[in-house]
């Protein structure tokens, strides 16, 4: 049974090369709770990385498990 330790670099891993997101910001699905075009997911293993696209840069809102309720704090 693997450690948390271990999976969290198997998750770190998994992650798209960041300047891979940079240059195809628009690969991710639009976030069907936001629906709004800039606020981006990508899944990594079970788990969403959710990101919004600015103009220039790309800001990581949340990473969280897939079978979780999603952050009202994001909506």
């Amino acid at each position: 049974m693997p450690n948390a330790k271990d999976e969290i670099r198997r998750i770190l891993d998994a992650l798209p090369d960041p300047r891979s997101l940079r240059k195809f910001p628009n690969r991710g699905r639009v976030v069907p709770e936001v629906m709004d075009e800039p606020v981006r997911e990508l899944f990594v293993k079970r788990y969403r990385l959710i990101y919004e696209i600015h103009e220039g840069h790309i800001a990581v809102l949340a990473f969280i498990h897939g079978a979780r309720r999603f952050p009202s704090d994001l909506r």
